[in-house]
């Protein structure tokens, strides 16, 4: 039985009776219901409470790269983690967020933890709309095409791809590694191969969502840009929901009656 006190003379009382189930949920609450009834890509087996998997955003708001402190990663992490802080759809601020991307001593793989030879096969990774990128981290850096590597921002809202300062800056090979000169730094007075790499989403060559070289677009005029954004880890846990036909609500309130409902109540 549980009580809530609703207002300053509204009380409300149930008790539920019937069916007793466990029902999966994701920690930032982007996975569905009818998702996390499925498969998890990345074992192809029912999804398990502690099963772990990563979201993919395209920042809305941009990240400046003229900037003596974007020689370091921890500059573009931190900003990754305000965009994040800010959404306002969901409550991303529970997790670490960093960018996916790299400087000249960090490679985007070891920053994200989604190096293969270190970190594993690894888990399914999701945009913000919910749909499947990848299965895994092997496949996310083995330079084959992206399932459904969308222009979903932090709020999950769409963003204009014609849009170039929405490809984000990336400073990435295909391979997640850095790239050999076009890495993320200071870009102030930067030109040619030297301007910071971007990636175009929706490339469809496998490798241009991370490096857009491969499809034309390998940089622009280094201004300030948007850029991916990878949580380390998100948890799906359980928690347990009572289901019964007939549940009795009493409302009790200057003598009101009772109601009879059908309802779920999520009991953790």
């Amino acid at each position: 039985m549980k009580r809530w006190a609703m207002g300053l003379a509204l009380v409300v009382t149930f008790v539920c009776a019937g069916m007793v189930q466990a029902q999966l949920r994701c920690q930032l609450g982007i996975l569905t219901e009818a998702t996390l009834e499925g498969n998890n890509p990345a074992t192809g087996e029912p999804w398990q409470a502690g099963d772990q998997y990563r979201l993919v955003f395209i920042s809305s708001t941009f990240v400046d790269p003229n900037t003596n402190a974007a020689n370091d990663i921890a500059y573009w992490n931190d900003a990754v983690q305000a965009i994040a802080n800010s959404a306002t759809s969901n409550d991303l601020s529970s997790v670490s967020w960093k960018i996916i991307g790299s400087t000249s001593s960090v490679d985007a793989r070891d920053n994200t933890s989604t190096n293969p030879n270190v970190d594993g096969t690894g888990h399914a990774i999701f945009g913000m709309n919910g749909s499947v990128i990848e299965n895994n981290f092997t496949d996310l850096w083995d330079g084959t095409a992206p399932q459904n590597m969308a222009w979903f921002d932090e709020n999950g809202v769409a963003l204009a791809d014609s849009t170039a300062v929405h490809y984000p800056l990336t400073g990435t090979g295909w391979n997640g590694t850095k790239h050999s000169t076009a890495f993320l730094k200071d870009a102030t007075g930067t030109s040619g191969s030297n301007r910071i790499r971007q990636g175009f989403p929706t490339a469809q060559d496998g490798r241009g969502w991370i490096d857009a070289s491969n499809v034309g677009a390998a940089w622009f005029d280094n201004v300030a840009s948007s850029v991916y954004g990878m949580h380390v880890r998100a948890i799906v846990d359980s928690g347990t929901w009572c289901h019964s036909d007939l549940c009795a609500v009493a409302l009790y309130r200057n003598g009101l009656g009772v109601k009879v409902v059908r309802f779920w109540a999520f009991c953790v």
